[in-house]
């Protein structure tokens, strides 16, 4: 169900509701503007911190045991940990990319890839526990122009947590170093 809230000259803002068996699953807000032009500019100040791709780290496909989307992404992991392995921080980065690559990468592909990497909280459980989505932006700063097999950077933290939720930042970056969005989610965990 699509409903627009408000379309302007300069920008559009969208409801979109994903129901199913009459039951709303997902919620997306989205706003989507034009480039204006200003004098105010503000550069990156936020620095990848990922070291180059190292492929022999992709993490391998297990089915029954990784949820059935994995199958067609790559995930390589270069920072914190694998989910319920007791770590003791939330900081989680590596690289992602299709496994099959589209002809070219839009924003819909770097949603679907940022959505593949687990909470950064679910490194710190020491057994199997759930955790939910409730809340998740994602705020793109340029119009990816990337090559189809470019792998992606993702960094994220959770700044804070209490009470079974967790807010976590992250970055998606380009492989080159690029910034291409932020996102910010809000996670509740079930210990």
């Amino acid at each position: 169900n699509v409903e627009v809230l408000r379309e302007g000259e300069n920008s559009t803002q969208v409801l979109v509701k994903a129901i199913q068996n009459d039951q709303v699953c997902v919620i997306v807000q989205a706003c989507f503007g034009k480039q204006r032009e200003s004098n105010i500019s503000v550069p990156v100040t936020k620095k990848m911190t990922l070291k180059p791709v190292d492929e022999s780290h992709t993490l391998p496909y297990k089915e029954g045991i990784m949820p059935a989307f994995f199958q067609h992404v790559s995930l390589c992991p270069e920072q914190g940990s694998m989910p319920f392995t007791g770590a003791e921080t939330s900081h989680l980065g590596g690289w992602m990319k299709f496994n099959h690559q589209p002809a070219a990468i839009t924003e819909a592909h770097i949603i679907a890839l940022t959505d593949a990497w687990p909470p950064t909280l679910l490194q710190m459980f020491k057994q199997p526990a759930p955790a939910s989505s409730m809340s998740w932006y994602l705020e793109f700063v340029q119009l990816p122009t990337l090559e189809s097999k470019q792998w992606l950077g993702f960094e994220a933290i959770t700044h804070h947590s209490q009470g079974g939720y967790g807010l976590e930042d992250g970055a998606i970056w380009s492989q080159s170093g690029q910034l291409i969005a932020l996102t910010r989610q809000t996670v509740a965990v079930f210990s």
